[in-house]
């Protein structure tokens, strides 16, 4: 889903594919999500919300910590 080098490093795709899959069948959202990323001095946290039914998952990649 992520085109962007620094967002592939930022975030897990597969969390975030996950998450908007099972989105697209719970609540059939396709397109209105927020990602939010926060810087923690050890790294950058990032989670994704479903703007339809306000559920928020960590979608942070670790291992680029």
């Amino acid at each position: 889903m992520t085109k962007n080098e620094f967002l592939k490093n930022l975030l897990d795709e597969e969390k975030l594919n996950k998450f908007v899959k099972n989105h697209q069948e719970k609540c059939e959202n396709y397109s209105d999500y927020s990602i939010k990323c926060i810087g923690t001095g050890i790294g950058i946290k990032s989670t994704i919300r479903c703007d339809k039914c306000n559920e928020c998952v960590d979608i942070t990649n670790y291992n680029a910590w």
